[in-house]
């Protein structure tokens, strides 16, 4: 059921169905959208990693492909259940998490509390204290960092000081590996 690409889980049956669900939901009516995510967020309750994943890759594509028009309503229900699995002990499951936020980073600030958004800072700094050079959820992690900072809203939710500190801890990652990483930690 997976692969790995670049370091990173591919699991091409799952990721294969959630995009062909992405497809699917575009011309959905919202109430049966959100049915579907209601569904999605449900299989993350599932104690097998794999379900988690696949779960969590079905709310990835809905985000992406129904942030336009439903992100007052998706976000909201969808948040709580990805701040949770950006601390779960499966790496692969805190990277499809942190990927799912990338397509709303910009106007998170818009539908989440600010109180929420320092909790996804701080979740998103540990992760990264937590990650080594293979791990798979660093690219999604320090781009939805880089992404989330470039927004002033965001960026004003931490003190000079404490950026100063976490800062110095993105030196490690201008020399990953994988090309994102270091283009992220420069962001």
């Amino acid at each position: 059921l997976c692969d790995y690409v670049n370091d990173q889980v591919a699991a091409p049956v799952c990721e294969t169905c959630a995009q062909v669900l992405g497809a699917v939901l575009l011309p959905m009516v919202p109430s049966s959208v959100l049915q579907i995510l209601s569904f999605a967020l449900e299989l993350y309750k599932n104690e097998s990693w794999n379900v988690r994943h696949s779960g969590l890759l079905a709310v990835k594509y809905l985000l992406a492909v129904r942030s336009h028009d439903l992100v007052d309503k998706i976000l909201p229900q969808a948040f709580p259940v990805l701040l949770i699995a950006l601390e779960d002990l499966d790496d692969d499951i805190r990277a499809v998490a942190a990927e799912s936020l990338l397509p709303v980073s910009h106007s998170i600030h818009t539908y989440i509390q600010h109180s929420q958004i320092v909790d996804l800072l701080n979740k998103l700094w540990d992760c990264l204290d937590e990650a080594s050079d293979l791990s798979a959820s660093t690219r999604w992690i320090m781009s939805l960092l880089a992404e989330l900072y470039e927004n002033p809203v965001v960026a004003d939710s931490k003190t000079d000081s404490d950026l100063v500190s976490l800062v110095s801890r993105l030196w490690c990652f201008l020399r990953h590996p994988i090309y994102s990483v270091p283009l992220s930690a420069l962001k």
